[in-house]
């Protein structure tokens, strides 16, 4: 018995000592930021403004206990009207006010560097919501002389309710953000149904950082988001109360924190079914258990996005890919992870099964490119190019999607040069996102041994590289010569008017030579010759 309390009086004094650790790292880490040369403009404001509190609040300060990099540090200023706070920003920089009764002013230092983004410095304020969930339907109301804990109230969840006070060095947390943050959960501050209620992006919001933290959901945030989604696509006359592009930026950033992690989170809330209710359709849509003994679509599309985000690829990434894609390969790009996500969302709608329409087997014919238009149509009406950073290239990913497929459409070793060079050299970036699409399907497609099918991903990696290594004592950039003829001179050389059959030369001439059939131009002439007598 004693040595029970002996050993739990040790560990309580290890948990105190590594919490005490934990909370002089980010003490530092925020007395470090505030210390930084982009930040002189703190004190110089406290010695023209010697009443100033200025604090620093919301994810910079969560992010700096985390141990996160921080960014996009925010200040409230109070004990100074927004006119005095103005003139002395105003003598150390460049600064415009968002609104009077916003009582927000973006300010840019002096000799910032070229593209910083402004600093959000703002009065404390007060929200009153009109009960629409929109975030228009606010009013806000700024004061110098409202209490910190007043504006602090109005955020959303308690983990980005903590502000720094810059100049006394200390932590103000009325809501316990820290004892949240210590027991990794997301709670909604105050009752979940009313914040959600005067902004239903927060529920949005909620999802995304569980994802991008790894928290928990608290039981009654749970329970609230599970019961509102629902209103996600509400209107008022004709209006969307959340904007699609506010829905895109939280899809967005979420799966590109962890695009499973997402799938799965926002499936068993509900969200999916409002907010892309397709990819319902992939769950219990059968596929040929020789060739997909992994399950359904929805399982093989989760697998996946696994292997996308997973030590695999990287390891793939590093061994297999030629040196001039490998530098380009960013497996959870925007692109890629929606690519993935949608890469068989027509399977469902291209499905012929023996028992209903007489095949062979299992088979969804032309999936890839009813898909690659169905993807589109979703990507647009979601708005997934408008997030700033995180969003898509709405034609790239159904580009992925089209060709997704194009190492199992035949026998690799009988695919011209230029089949390759076209998919793989004209656009490198884009030839590698699709080597990283064909190994995250071929990853995830499990034939009744258990062996993933990527056979035919290697064997087009080593028809690429037999390219390379064919012209490699000539070009020492790792990539293919520029072709030897064009077409102008094609037409000099071959006494020919501008037509159809220019291109199809074109084509000939390139394609002997990436099979080294010619070296030369005068070879070129010769062989293009040839082949219009006969």
């Amino acid at each position: 018995m004693c040595s029970f309390y002996l050993t739990s009086f040790i560990f309580r004094l290890f948990l105190i000592r590594y919490l005490s650790m934990k909370e002089l790292d980010y003490k530092k880490t925020l007395i470090k930021l505030l210390g930084s040369s982009e930040l002189d403009f703190v004190r110089a404001l406290k010695q023209a403004l010697p009443e100033l509190e200025l604090y620093v609040v919301g994810g910079v300060v969560r992010d700096a206990i985390l141990g996160r990099p921080c960014k996009d540090i925010d200040f409230v200023a109070r004990n100074v009207p927004i006119e005095a706070l103005q003139e002395a920003l105003r003598n150390l920089g460049v600064v415009n006010l968002v609104g009077k009764h916003f009582g927000v002013l973006k300010f840019t230092p002096t000799d910032s560097k070229e593209g910083t983004l402004p600093f959000d410095i703002a009065l404390p304020r007060t929200e009153h919501c009109g009960g629409t969930g929109g975030y228009r339907d606010v009013a806000v109301q700024s004061d110098h002389t409202m209490p910190l804990i007043e504006d602090l109230s109005r955020r959303d969840f308690t983990v980005n309710t903590m502000a720094w006070d810059v100049f006394a060095e200390n932590l103000i947390d009325e809501f316990d953000g820290m004892t949240d943050i210590k027991e990794k959960t997301i709670r909604a501050i105050g009752e979940p149904k009313d914040r959600f209620q005067d902004d239903y992006s927060r529920m949005l919001r909620a999802l995304r950082f569980s994802v991008q933290l790894q928290f928990e959901l608290s039981k009654n945030t749970l329970v609230a988001i599970k019961k509102m989604l629902p209103h996600i696509n509400d209107e008022g006359n004709g209006i969307r109360v959340v904007p699609q592009e506010t829905i895109a930026k939280e899809i967005m950033k979420s799966l590109v924190a962890d695009p499973v992690a997402t799938l799965d989170l926002f499936d068993s809330v509900g969200a999916w079914e409002y907010l892309m209710p397709e990819l319902l359709l992939m769950k219990n849509c059968p596929q040929h258990p020789e060739f997909h003994s992994e399950g359904d679509v929805w399982v093989h599309t989760r697998l996946a996005l696994q292997k996308l985000a997973s030590k695999e690829c990287e390891e793939f990434v590093d061994a297999r890919l030629p040196e001039y894609l490998k530098k380009l390969a960013r497996p959870l790009s925007p692109d890629n992870v929606v690519a993935v996500l949608l890469h068989d969302i027509a399977k469902p709608d291209t499905l012929q099964t023996p028992e209903t329409h007489g095949v062979d087997r299992i088979r969804t014919h032309e999936h890839e490119s009813v898909g690659a238009e169905k993807a589109r149509a979703i990507c647009e009406r979601l708005k997934l190019s408008s997030p700033q950073d995180v969003g898509i290239d709405v034609d790239r990913v159904v580009y992925l999607i089209r060709n997704h497929l194009i190492a199992a459409h035949g026998a690799i070793a009988m695919m011209k040069p230029t089949t390759i060079e076209k998919y793989f050299f004209k656009d490198p970036a884009l030839g590698a996102d699709l080597l990283l699409m064909i190994f995250s399907d071929g990853s995830a497609t499990i034939t009744t041994g258990g062996i993933p099918a990527l056979g035919v991903l290697h064997e087009m990696i080593d028809r690429i590289n037999a390219l390379l290594t064919q012209f490699r004592q000539k070009t020492l950039a790792m990539k293919l010569p520029k072709p030897i003829i064009d077409g102008n001179e094609i037409m000099i050389a071959l006494n020919l008017p501008p037509s159809k059959q220019i291109g199809s030369l074109i084509h000939a001439a390139r394609e002997a030579q990436l099979e080294g059939k010619i070296t030369t131009k005068e070879e070129a002439i010769d062989y293009l010759k040839s082949l219009s007598e006969t």
